[in-house]
């Protein structure tokens, strides 16, 4: 395994959900994108978010990678909606691990990780449907997996 690359991935992905996390807390707060509220940040909320990245999200998403450079290498047409496909198809998953470790981190036990995914995964997945394939097509593309 390419120690490296590994810490790269989960530092992009801890990160990004970091940020992300602090981004949709002034939308949720604000009364207007004009009038932002930045005094209103649960950095708790956001720490949860950071330390799924490090300790799940970003590992799995290394993992992917990895797996699918190894099983569709390149960056050709073909390579790259077999990405998508397969990434499309596993999103569940990766959904499913996301939400239940927040929900831990978060205190919920087992029953509320579960009850997460029950009722929130299928629709998270669907939505994602729409938006995610393009980009990742475009990621495939012209960024480098590993």
């Amino acid at each position: 395994m390419n120690a490296r690359a590994l810490l790269r991935t989960v530092s992009q992905v801890s990160g990004s959900m970091a940020i992300g996390d602090i981004f949709c807390q002034v939308l949720e707060t604000s009364p207007s994108m004009s009038e932002p509220k930045f005094d209103c940040i649960d950095l708790k909320r956001t720490r949860t978010m950071f330390t799924c990245g490090v300790l799940v999200s970003g590992p799995w998403a290394h993992g992917q990678y990895t797996l699918l450079e190894h099983l569709f290498a390149g960056s050709s047409v073909v390579a790259v909606a077999k990405k998508v496909v397969f990434s499309a198809v596993q999103a569940p998953i990766s959904i499913s691990l996301t939400f239940s470790t927040i929900s831990l981190l978060q205190g919920k036990g087992w029953e509320g990780a579960r009850k997460k995914v029950v009722e929130d995964m299928p629709s998270t997945w669907l939505a994602g449907t729409v938006v995610w394939p393009s980009i990742m097509a475009v990621n495939f593309r012209y960024v480098p997996l590993i």
